[in-house]
């Protein structure tokens, strides 16, 4: 019989013959240059240990990143000038007194976002890594006109590209975390986290080379404004293929309710369709929002509906010991509230978002779909889903963290 082991290159045989061992060596055994970026460059056990989509979103990414370095350089070169860099008249405490305001505004800017955007982060990574990058274009933008302003709003034109630029701090490095963990299939975050890390610094390194060739030939504004056009333009676009090479395989509310319309109108009685990540991939919007607030506090919901006596109370406890969440709609089944107990699970959040999507949906379905119990499509969708290769024991609903517990009997 052979055995085989393989490290990169290198690959080592044993095989047997006559009880006579034989082991044959292939590969110099030395670090080849090919080797070495892979190595250096790759997440250990690519491609098995990242996910489908891992080269696509790279290549693209790198391609932006490029493309912001040089915008970058461009833009440093302006704030230079603005700050008094060349000019005779300026003083060094001035300058630097505007730089410790510039970057305390940001970080005035970053901690107020962070508070503010949080959450929503990871629900959709795909839009607030868009956002991010275009915000980074405009702060950008704000520094390379300002060297033509007047003097005196060079301050707030500093202060507030200092804002977004802090604010792409916060989205892009959020979800770039979001986007590694997506990638990570061998619980390697810390390996695709420092490869991501090498392949900018590198792409950044090469921006940086190339600046320094072509920066002394955009030597007037009309060159920079177009150079700038230009690359901003090639980085938006590069984006926007890196976001959309994405395959998710966590549902967040726009996916669940892109599944659960297409189970709900493909039901014949006896089951329904649902798509698979690359397919919802596909038609999924980079910004979506809806009426439905998950995690809502019963508080906000008794005011809504105007609790007068314990019956109103008595009819969202059962619902809440029964099923651990209760669902409140307006009249016309366009806004929703859900609340849930302490003990509710993913599976129950999951479970809730459904019969919400039912009732938003109702136009749309049969009297197939409409006879059928919504526990036992429930059960069925999410069967559909495990099938396609969808992630049911997480999710990125975003839901807010107010739960009901019941103390005493009832």
């Amino acid at each position: 019989f052979t055995f085989s082991e393989r490290s990169g290159s290198n690959k080592i045989t044993f095989s047997t013959s006559n009880s006579k061992l034989t082991t044959v060596c292939e590969g110099s055994g030395r670090l080849s240059v090919k080797q070495f970026i892979h190595e250096a460059f790759l997440p250990a056990g690519f491609p098995q240990s990242v996910s489908p989509d891992y080269l696509s979103y790279q290549m693209w990414d790198s391609i932006q990143a490029a493309a912001s370095s040089l915008s970058g350089i461009m833009a440093s070169r302006a704030v230079l000038t603005t700050i008094g860099v060349g000019n005779e008249t300026a003083t060094p405490t001035a300058a630097v007194i505007n730089w410790m305001i510039r970057d305390g505004t940001g970080m005035v800017g970053r901690i107020t976002f962070s508070w503010y955007q949080g959450t929503d982060l990871d629900c959709n990574a795909k839009f607030w890594r868009m956002f991010a990058d275009v915000t980074n274009d405009f702060a950008f933008a704000m520094d390379i006109i300002s060297p033509q302003l007047p003097s005196y709003i060079h301050l707030p034109i500093m202060c507030g590209s200092s804002v977004l630029r802090s604010l792409v701090g916060v989205a892009g490095g959020a979800t770039r975390a979001s986007v590694t963990e997506h990638q990570a299939r061998r619980n390697n975050m810390g390996d695709v986290s420092a490869k991501d890390s090498s392949q900018e610094t590198a792409v950044s390194l090469f921006g940086l080379l190339l600046g320094l060739v072509i920066t002394p030939y955009i030597d007037t504004d009309t060159k920079t404004y177009f150079a700038f056009v230009i690359l901003t333009l090639l980085h938006i676009f590069s984006n926007y293929r890196a976001v959309s090479s994405l395959v998710m395989d966590k549902l967040n509310r726009q996916r669940a309710f892109i599944q659960v319309e297409r189970f709900l109108t493909t039901f014949d009685g006896q089951n329904g369709q649902v798509y698979t990540p690359s397919e919802v991939s596909k038609k999924e919007n980079l910004y979506y929002s809806d009426n439905i607030k998950l995690g809502a506090s019963l508080k906000s919901i008794s005011d809504k509906e105007n609790w007068t006596t314990s019956k109103d109370l008595d009819k969202a406890v059962a619902s809440l010991l029964e099923n651990s969440f209760y669902i409140s709609a307006d009249s016309e089944n366009r806004k929703f509230c859900v609340a849930y107990s302490e003990t509710a699970s993913t599976r129950d959040i999951l479970r809730s978002y459904f019969k919400v999507s039912i009732r938003i949906a109702k136009n749309k379905l049969t009297g197939t779909v409409l006879g059928a119990g919504e526990d036992v499509l429930f059960e069925k969708f999410m069967a559909g889903l495990e099938e396609k290769g969808w992630t049911t024991k997480a999710h990125l609903m975003g839901v807010g963290e107010w739960r009901c517990s019941l103390k005493g009997n009832k």
